[in-house]
């Protein structure tokens, strides 16, 4: 696997399904010859299918591949990367609550993850834990330490709130920030 391939499979994120070579384009920021010939190659290892709608020729991440799964990691950094050098006091916030050994996956979602956060937004975090861990009290802790407000919202699994909630669902799959359990975001969301 080569740089262009782990881009253009980056570029699938957040929406896996019908992309267009355009699309990938500006997503990668590669012209259109390279793209077409880096699915054709990701076809070929089975990370990618190809769709013909009419004459419009769309492409799809094959979920199951282990390559799909690095994608989604170069998608992912990327992107917590950029949030953390603008957000920096935020980033330790966030990094602090994750380093709980309960928490199985952190997700920042709501305002900040939208880029809309006024003043007066809270940090909303949806954790996964295997456990009851307490975690309202480290919440409080960490609210004080940065003078941020960490509101974080508990779930037994992401996937479960795919079923109670589907528009809530799509808009942490679509916003959201990984800070801790990427391959666990991965498995619940994605496959």
């Amino acid at each position: 696997m080569n740089g262009a391939e782990l881009r253009v499979l980056a570029g699938f994120f957040p929406a896996t399904k019908d992309i267009t070579i355009k699309e990938l384009e500006q997503r990668s920021d590669y012209s259109y010859e390279r793209v077409y010939s880096t699915l054709k190659k990701l076809s070929e290892y089975g990370a990618v299918m190809r769709n013909k709608v009419g004459r419009i020729l769309t492409f799809s991440l094959v979920p199951e591949s282990d390559l799909a799964l690095l994608g989604f990691f170069c998608h992912s950094i990327k992107r917590r990367s950029e949030f953390a050098k603008s957000n920096r006091n935020m980033w330790k916030l966030l990094k602090e609550f994750s380093a709980n050994d309960g928490i199985r996956c952190a997700v920042l979602f709501g305002s900040y993850a939208k880029g809309n956060a006024s003043d007066e937004s809270d940090v909303d975090v949806l954790y996964a834990a295997d456990a009851d861990i307490e975690i309202d009290t480290a919440a409080r802790s960490l609210t004080h330490k940065y003078g941020i407000r960490l509101n974080p919202f508990k779930v037994k699994s992401i996937k479960d709130i795919g079923m109670d909630n589907r528009a809530f669902y799509e808009d942490v799959a679509e916003y959201r920030y990984v800070i801790k359990g990427l391959e666990y975001f991965y498995e619940r969301v994605y496959r």
